[in-house]
């Protein structure tokens, strides 16, 4: 399992994304928050594991996505998922983490259309 390295922002109304350091997502106001993580790869083989999960405060916290891929040998493939999650509004973070049981070396493809992360606040 390894963790997603989300290194570039769009916006952060808040200022509680670290896309430099930890590549976590900190909320400062306590609620429950929308969390949505979109992974692409660039070509994959058949039958390849994909998992996606969100780690909340270090541990697995919820797994988002499985699939034994059945795709076209080097087409690429989305992973993506989503959870509503509790933050207390200072210590609570949560990151996402990508496992492929693909042999292979595959890269996570950049750019917001094809991999990203988002957090929204729903309410307290």
């Amino acid at each position: 399992y390894v963790k997603i390295q989300f290194n570039a922002e769009s916006y952060d109304t808040a200022n509680c994304f670290d896309s430099t350091t930890n590549y976590r997502f900190t909320p400062t106001t306590a609620g429950y928050y929308d969390i949505n993580i979109n992974v692409q790869f660039s070509g994959t083989n058949s039958g390849s594991l994909k998992e996606l999960f969100i780690y909340k405060n270090g541990s697995a916290y919820s797994q988002v996505f499985s699939s034994a891929g059945s795709g076209t040998p080097g087409a690429t493939c989305s992973v993506n998922g989503s959870d509503l999650i509790y933050f207390n509004g200072s210590s609570d973070y949560v990151e996402g983490y990508i496992y492929d049981n693909d042999a292979v070396a595959r890269n996570v493809m950049n750019g917001e259309s094809k991999s990203f992360f988002s957090g929204v606040w729903i309410r307290s």
